[in-house]
């Protein structure tokens, strides 16, 4: 509820409580451990065939393995065109595709700018994390555990790492599951719409 809600924000103004260290000792070892390996380690190739399709992207408005000079293709081309004749449209998770084209048109295409946003939204899953604090009675702990439990997750390591859509369906599915709490807890009704 919202007069938790403050009550917690005054106590953390008043003192640091164990969770908030945790979160920047967390930060500072993902941070020293995966910043340092998304730029320099060359990109797979399931990453490598996302990076190239950034220009259709960019030029079409939509991920297409036709970029109007260069056709890109993860799979044997011949299973293509039997079963997409004509223009193949990317078919998997197209938010990957205009993150990372985003991402080359801020900070140029390059390893390192192809990974930053993944490894961005590892951060902000933490933080999330840090906020779910609101809902749980010992939430110093929850948060301690939840956190070293993740940060030794190498599953979870690896994703930050990685230009792949599973690190932001982890961190989509924390913050709408965070909002479904904190509607469930506040005292405010909404109306079901008709």
């Amino acid at each position: 509820t919202m007069h938790t809600r403050k009550k917690i924000e005054k106590d953390f103004l008043e003192k640091k409580p164990l969770s908030f260290w945790v979160l920047i000792v967390v930060v500072c070892i993902l941070f020293i451990f995966s910043l340092s390996k998304i730029g320099t380690v060359t990109l797979w190739g399931d990453e490598s065939y996302r990076a190239m399709i950034w220009q259709s992207t960019s030029l079409n408005g939509y991920p297409t393995h036709w970029s109007g000079f260069q056709y890109t293709v993860g799979v044997d081309e011949k299973f293509l065109s039997h079963l997409f004749p004509g223009k193949y449209v990317e078919i998997s998770s197209w938010f990957q595709y205009y993150i990372i084209a985003l991402s080359y048109k801020l900070f140029g295409a390059n390893t390192f700018s192809t990974r930053l946003p993944f490894f961005i939204a590892g951060f902000l899953i933490f933080i999330t994390l840090y906020h779910y604090r609101y809902f749980f009675q010992n939430k110093d702990k929850v948060f301690t555990v939840t956190s070293v439990l993740l940060l030794l997750n190498v599953t979870f390591l690896i994703y930050v790492q990685q230009a792949n859509y599973y690190i932001y369906a982890l961190l989509f599915t924390l913050l709408s599951s965070f909002l479904f709490f904190d509607i469930l807890n506040s005292k405010k009704t909404y109306p079901i719409p008709k």
